[in-house]
């Protein structure tokens, strides 16, 4: 592409995500910043589910913790969701709920419908 924005760079990451290449949606994001990209709300949510995809718990937590001091972006639901997710993919159903009950923000039906909605009552 002769430019790139914002728009193609969450469209890539999140084709390469939804499609079990998680390593390479992250690879995508991190080239994303070095070019100068500022990211947003919605490359968060793709590259936050390609990590969870992946079971890159570790990088998920890094991007998820990087969004308010690096960008000045509070997190959301859908970002919560997310890290929900992945924690509980690899077996960290306490850390899970603990993020739940931390949540700033009013809880949502994706929070606990996902698959660890279990931890309602736990």
């Amino acid at each position: 592409m002769p430019e790139k924005h914002l728009v193609s760079w969450t469209t890539i990451i999140s084709g390469y995500g939804m499609h079990g290449h998680g390593e390479i949606a992250v690879e995508l994001y991190d080239d994303m910043i070095r070019e100068g990209i500022q990211p947003d709300k919605t490359v968060f949510v793709s590259v936050l589910s390609a990590c969870s995809h992946a079971g890159l718990t570790k990088r998920g937590i890094d991007y998820f913790d990087s969004m308010e001091p690096d960008y000045g972006m509070k997190s959301g639901s859908e970002h919560y969701y997310c890290v929900v997710d992945f924690l509980g993919r690899v077996g960290q159903l306490r850390e899970a709920y603990k993020l739940i009950k931390s949540m700033p923000t009013e809880l949502d039906g994706p929070v606990w419908k996902s698959p660890f909605g279990c931890l309602q009552n736990p």
